[in-house]
């Protein structure tokens, strides 16, 4: 028997099952009550390299956000813009932490002002990124 557990990370978890040579059989592994999940170590291993691509993505968007922030924050004058400013630094936090989905609930809430200004001073993969997050809001 393999000991995992559910605090094991996925990588840890194709891991242990390589190491037991059992790389390319497929498991039905229980989740909660009648969920079922089919996965084979190749899955788990395609997983973590989507998370890594994920993370370094996530990675060059907050340091453009960081500076999206800084030039807002010179620009900035009414509630709103600090508002959209407080915003934009909120998601480049949750960048920093790689948790994508605070990045996207915090660039929805950024607005039109902060993708003009992301626009205007070439940061295009925030400007992209509002712009997303904005639509999916809707």
């Amino acid at each position: 028997m393999i000991g995992i557990s559910p605090r094991n990370t996925v990588g840890s978890v194709a891991e242990k099952l390589g190491q037991a040579g059992i790389a390319n059989q497929r498991f039905d592994l229980g989740l909660t009550g009648s969920s079922v999940l089919n996965i084979s170590v190749a899955d788990i291993r395609a997983r973590v390299r989507a998370t890594a691509s994920e993370r370094i993505n996530l990675e060059g968007l907050a340091g453009e956000l960081a500076s999206l922030s800084k030039e807002l924050e010179k620009q900035a004058e009414t509630p709103d813009q600090f508002a959209a400013l407080s915003a934009v630094r909120a998601a480049e936090t949750a960048a920093k932490m790689g948790i994508r989905t605070s990045v996207e609930r915090w660039l929805s809430e950024a607005g039109d002002w902060a993708f003009e200004i992301a626009t205007n001073t070439g940061a295009s993969a925030a400007a992209e990124a509002i712009k997303d997050a904005s639509r999916a809001k809707r």
